[in-house]
């Protein structure tokens, strides 16, 4: 009979962690690849994960004294978590190598964080995966966690013509400058009301441009009202139009030379993400010839 042993990762083991998140990912990292943050990692970047978070733990698990693979604890305020983040490519920090799936070995690492996370005494766990990964579903289905639609992922492809729009002939598209800090701190703080706007500062929207790719404003009646951008991975970040100048086709003009710059540009695809329930931001990307390819599941489990 197969033993499975999960045992704390120890200083010295980051080639063995990155082997395992790149086998345990590869089918991932090759399909999906940088626009949904999988990638290769190096034993450097696994270095780096105790510098960015120092409460997180890592977790190896052995089947038969032979590494199979990995979990990632992250700790936030409110729980302890499977959260994604850049720094490690928004995996879900379960790794199982392809040869001991279907083993328990999946099972026995969330098992173990779980234990984790009630011994610091979170309140609950999270985890998240794209709607491709089967087996991460059941996994996480098969040991109790509750999933909700969290967001919705659309593709277009860029290689071939872009649909007819109707423009408004009002609105001039440009790139964005630092000229323009202080009114695109007004359209962060109108338009994007999930960033609370006490957070928002123009040495923070700069730093924001500079992660981009390129950003363009739209200007209406002298007036800067609308901000798009996207990143070298085809990821759009649309920051929107202020309210009062909503349904006045600008939103649909912007996103329309923000598409053309990135045809320009040599993209071969635009992906955005959304929320389920932004019906008018779905409506313009069916409008645009955007199609479904996947949705994005966060599971919670309370653990009291």
């Amino acid at each position: 009979m197969a033993i499975i042993k999960v045992r704390p990762f120890v200083d010295g083991e980051e080639d063995l962690v990155s082997r395992l998140h790149n086998c345990g990912f590869k089918e991932w990292i090759e399909t999906l690849g940088q626009e949904y943050l999988y990638g290769y990692l190096s034993p450097e970047d696994i270095s780096q994960w105790p510098k960015a978070s120092p409460t997180d733990t890592l977790w190896i698990a052995e089947l038969d004294d032979s590494p199979a693979g990995y979990a990632h604890c992250h700790f936030s305020k409110s729980l302890m978590s499977y959260v994604p983040t850049e720094s490690d490519m928004g995996q879900s920090k379960v790794a199982v190598i392809p040869e001991y799936r279907q083993r328990g070995v999946g099972k026995a690492l969330i098992q173990r964080t779980l234990e984790f996370y009630r011994s610091r005494g979170a309140k609950a766990a999270e985890a998240v995966t794209y709607t491709d990964n089967e087996a991460a579903l059941k996994l996480l289905q098969g040991t109790g966690f509750v999933p909700r639609v969290s967001c919705i992922f659309a593709e277009l492809d860029l290689k071939n013509p872009l649909r007819n729009i109707e423009l408004n002939p009002e609105v001039v598209v440009r790139e964005a400058t630092e000229e323009d800090l202080k009114a695109l701190v007004g359209i962060f703080i109108e338009s994007a009301d999930w960033i609370p706007g006490e957070n928002i500062s123009e040495q923070g929207v700069l730093s924001w441009l500079k992660e981009r790719d390129t950003a363009l404003i739209a200007e209406y009646r002298d007036q800067i009202v609308g901000l798009m951008a996207f990143d070298k991975n085809h990821g759009l970040h649309l920051m929107g139009v202020i309210p009062e100048y909503r349904r006045k086709g600008i939103g649909y003009t912007l996103f329309f030379y923000l598409l053309k710059h990135m045809q320009r540009k040599g993209h071969p695809k635009a992906i955005v993400d959304t929320g389920p329930r932004l019906k008018e931001a779905i409506k313009m990307y069916d409008r645009f010839g955007f199609k479904l390819v996947r949705k994005h599941y966060t599971w919670t489990k309370r653990l009291f």
